[in-house]
């Protein structure tokens, strides 16, 4: 392999990348239109690429239906751009979703009933994008909206966090409306949203793209490992010797993301072939690390994100609904007829003890 950029092509398929593929097309296929899921996980773990090979499947299943009607479009893929002016960034997010269905004569949809919109000019108000876009999803006959990227839409501030649940609410309505499925992809952010907002949580469907925890998790090294030897056949061969010796080095770099680690051998690779023979595959690796902090930054955020998704026990939701609450006991039957002595009685003051 005389081009490091080829590594990047190859398609490492390993346990986690096939399980979010499967999670992702079952959705698609039998998810009921209203309904929502989330592909959340670390950084460069592989879910953007997942998301990809699931959709272009798809797309290509439909090859003969699209060549008969050129207005079809079963999924609408987008990837949410970054936030430049938050006040105009649902307008923008419409805009984009209308230019991906390749809608004409986006700028003229304006309102004519709203007389400011009309002072505007050919600006388009966003009630009017809004209805358009649906209108279109239901034209098209689109039955999913792929969004990548989607932590993009939730600004950091606090300020505008009602805003931020508003474009999510406003998105997952239109793809309701229009009886659309919506697949957000991205880092734990959006399930921290999500799940913030009752009406969207109750709709979703969760599907953790998870790193190799390999300290933890017997299955996941097991796994890991795999991975690695998979990965070692796809290298020039300059890279073939000392794999086995390097494999820790290649966790802590890689933070157990396939994504990270393929990203770093395309580096390492790419300076041994640019005329440096004589350095090492340590050598290689070592300058073509990821700095401490940023991967320190990157971990961080990881070990908060998987927080976030640890099982929580049930007692507070038992407690809440009475469930804990030991059930008062049965009184014992009475033995013998009413009027009848029991066997054994206390014994009766008579009187006398205070004389004695």
């Amino acid at each position: 392999m005389n081009n490091p950029m080829e590594f990047l092509q190859k398609e490492i398929l390993h346990q986690q990348y096939r399980d979010a593929c499967f999670h992702l097309e079952s959705f698609i296929r039998t998810g009921k239109s209203g309904e929502l899921m989330a592909l959340v996980g670390p950084t460069k773990v592989g879910k953007s690429r997942a998301l990809q090979k699931v959709v272009r499947a798809l797309i290509l299943e439909e090859r003969e239906r699209l060549e008969l009607d050129a207005s079809y479009a079963p999924i609408l893929f987008l990837e949410a751009p970054a936030a430049l002016d938050r006040k105009e960034y649902l307008h923008d997010w419409l805009y984009r979703a209308l230019q991906g269905l390749m809608e004409p004569l986006i700028e003229f949809r304006a309102d004519r009933s709203n007389q400011a919109s009309t002072l505007v000019g050919l600006r388009a108000s966003e009630q009017a994008m809004r209805r358009g876009l649906e209108n279109a999803l239901r034209s098209r006959q689109t039955h999913t909206i792929v969004i990548d990227q989607a932590q993009r839409m939730i600004l950091p501030e606090h300020k505008h966090r009602r805003r931020l649940h508003s474009i999510l609410e406003v998105t997952h309505s239109i793809a309701e409306l229009a009886g659309c499925r919506l697949v957000l992809c991205g880092t734990y952010d959006i399930w921290d949203h999500i799940k913030a907002n009752d009406v969207l949580a109750s709709r979703c469907t969760l599907s953790h793209f998870h790193r190799y925890d390999v300290a933890r998790n017997e299955e996941d090294y097991r796994i890991w490992c795999d991975t690695l030897y998979t990965i070692q056949s796809l290298l020039p061969a300059a890279f073939q010797k000392g794999w086995s010796e390097n494999a820790r080095l290649l966790l802590e770099g890689s933070l157990g993301c396939v994504g990270l680690l393929i990203d770093w051998l395309a580096r390492a690779s790419q300076q041994k072939i640019a005329g440096r023979a004589s350095l090492s595959f340590s050598q290689c690796l070592e300058r073509t690390m990821l700095p401490l902090d940023l991967r320190e930054t990157l971990l961080h955020q990881i070990l908060a994100g998987e927080k976030l998704l640890e099982p929580k026990a049930n007692d507070v939701i038992a407690a809440a609904l009475g469930l804990t609450q030991e059930k008062p006991g049965r009184i014992p039957a009475r033995r013998g007829k009413p009027g009848t002595r029991n066997p054994t009685r206390d014994p009766v003051q008579t009187g006398r003890e205070t004389f004695e």
